[in-house]
């Protein structure tokens, strides 16, 4: 009976060694594979990674693989603008039998998905805000789901399951299959979820997380949330803080943006100082581009309706010469009225001729004529 103990117990060892020997085998092979496709992802060979991805996701089994594979494919997609597709595939993560209700590839895949509605990159119709309430009831609920799981028994098994797993693995392997920190999910869950209170306008309830976080994200928030609230001045310090960590320039796009709006807002409100102010802050950060052009519009309008011709002048030449058509039309007017308030019909006159050069199908056309022939009468009469 011993001897047949030990027998037993050989084969479970032979057994178990085989079978761990094969597993590690596999998890080196799928995180080599998983590797070579966040490459390609990171240079932009997006075709190249979907069809990696596509063959990891077929032939390891494994819920350490299968997690970040799906997630890796539904950014590929998403990072390539194909929003449907990537969303289908969260979707396959996020309903997945093999993968824990509160795995990080998971959560992570959960955030990808509220983001997209969020910015509208998915389209929602009348039914966003419905939609976005949704988002906010499931994150609230993994946010407390998370809190009772940590520091739980399971919780200690499986963060020293992946310990072990780390160390059967060369440790200096970019190991794609690991899960991801507890910590740092988190803080990607409840910033996600700030943000979904800030485009719902609980303005209250977002501040509270962006204030406990501490991480760009949320400072990006909180600074959002101050343009949104009227606090655009905080909202602007901040976000000039962090533009230094911004080498993409996205987030000063952002931060145009968002100056643009607040000026536009304090303009339609008749804030017109502050607002002007914004206008010139603009024009002085950009150039060639549609917030400069309407920038440069408010400012010649501005001062041409307060008979400060000389800036207005000023602000029309450089907004013809921004090359941004928009606003063309009406700034070529406006110059030309100046011209003709000051007196100055032959540079009025030129004004109105280029006009007729430069917009021949203007649905202006018959009111420039009229301004023109008063050029050339006042001309006329003059001599």
């Amino acid at each position: 009976m011993r001897k047949f103990s030990l027998i037993f117990f050989s084969i479970v060892l032979i057994v178990g060694g085989i079978y761990g020997t094969y597993y590690v085998f596999n998890l080196r092979h799928a995180d080599e594979k998983l590797g070579a496709a966040v490459v390609d992802i990171n240079d932009e060979h997006y075709d190249q990674a979907v069809e990696t991805l596509k063959t990891v996701i077929a032939e390891y089994r494994i819920r350490t693989v299968q997690a970040p594979a799906l997630y890796l494919l539904a950014n590929t997609y998403e990072r390539a603008g194909k929003y449907i597709q990537a969303r289908d595939i969260y979707t396959i993560l996020l309903s997945s039998r093999i993968i824990g209700n509160l795995n990080n590839w998971r959560m992570k895949s959960l955030i990808a998905v509220s983001t997209m509605y969020r910015n509208g990159l998915i389209p929602l119709g009348d039914t966003r805000d419905r939609v976005l309430d949704n988002y906010i009831g499931l994150i609230e609920k993994k946010i407390e789901d998370r809190k009772k799981q940590a520091g739980s028994y399971l919780s200690v098994l499986k963060n020293g399951a992946n310990r072990l797993r780390y160390s059967l693995l060369s440790q200096s392997s970019d190991l794609h299959t690991l899960e991801l920190n507890d910590a740092t999910v988190s803080a990607e869950l409840e910033t996600e979820l700030g943000f979904l209170y800030l485009s719902r306008e609980k303005y209250d309830r977002a501040e509270k997380i962006f204030n406990r976080l501490d991480t760009k994200k949320s400072k990006l928030g909180i600074a959002l949330l101050y343009f949104e609230t009227g606090r655009y001045k905080k909202g602007e310090v901040l976000l000039q803080e962090l533009l230094v960590y911004d080498p993409t320039g996205r987030l000063f796009s952002y931060y145009v943006q968002e100056l643009f709006r607040t000026a536009e807002n304090l303009y339609k409100n008749r804030s017109y100082d502050e607002a002007i102010d914004l206008y010139k802050k603009i024009v002085g950060l950009t150039k060639n581009n549609q917030y400069e052009e309407i920038s440069l519009y408010r400012l010649v309008y501005y001062y041409y309706k307060n008979e400060k011709y000389r800036e207005s002048l000023n602000y029309a030449n450089r907004a013809l010469q921004n090359g941004v058509s928009e606003k063309d039309e009406d700034v070529q007017l406006i110059k030309g009225y100046i011209y003709y308030d000051k007196r100055q019909y032959v540079k009025a006159l030129r004004v109105f001729n280029d006009f007729l050069i430069k917009f021949p199908k203007s649905t202006r056309i018959k009111t420039v004529r009229e301004w023109k022939a008063m050029c050339e009468r006042s001309i006329r009469y003059l001599n």
